[in-house]
């Protein structure tokens, strides 16, 4: 990886977790609290952590099908290391259930959404809890992402280092022709 690219990834991710940070109604970034917190960027109320990966919709090989939030390898180290950070600099360790992934796929100059949901409902996860190695990850696939909540949506600027973000201002409703979901909420000041 050249310097070029490693600096627009993590440009990337930090304008993602500054999206989430904004679409949520108390978000605050973690780095604020501790620099480099482990696995999670974002708290939300006081106790929601919400772990946010952005990333190129596509790359040269095509559809970023899936965005990895946890290796196998160091998953219970990692987790280990957020409860304790939890527990030092906000005093109290958090519940599985407060726990959430986001997923933004970029794409330069469009409204992109912002995914999210409970890092309970993913693969294995429970594991986590009883100190046994697991893989987390979000499939990115428009079979999967159909399925997933929205948080809003979020334009990223690379050149500015800049974020524009719209709430979500109606729930998702069911497509009653193809018997799929689709996204009929009303987006303020997007004009899609």
């Amino acid at each position: 990886m050249t310097k070029k690219t490693h600096y627009i990834q993590k440009l990337l991710g930090d304008l993602g977790e500054k999206a989430v940070e904004k679409l949520l109604v108390c978000g605050k970034n973690l780095n604020a609290v501790k620099n480099n917190f482990p696995m999670f960027d974002v708290l939300n109320k006081g106790k929601e952590f919400y772990s946010v990966k952005t990333r190129s919709k596509y790359s040269t090989r095509g559809l970023n099908s899936q965005y990895n939030f946890m290796r196998r390898g160091v998953s219970v180290q990692k987790f280990e290391c957020f409860n304790k950070q939890a527990k030092n600099y906000l005093n109290f360790i958090p519940r599985m259930e407060d726990l959430f992934w986001c997923t933004i796929p970029y794409e330069k100059d469009k409204w992109c959404p912002v995914y999210y949901g409970k890092i309970t409902e993913l693969p294995d996860t429970h594991k986590l809890n009883d100190g046994l190695p697991v893989f987390i990850g979000v499939k990115m696939t428009e079979q999967h992402t159909k399925n997933y909540d929205i948080l809003g949506y979020t334009k990223i600027d690379l050149e500015n280092m800049s974020v524009d973000c719209q709430p979500i201002s109606a729930p998702l409703e069911k497509d009653t022709l193809g018997g799929g979901l689709y996204d009929q909420r009303v987006l303020v000041g997007i004009g899609a």
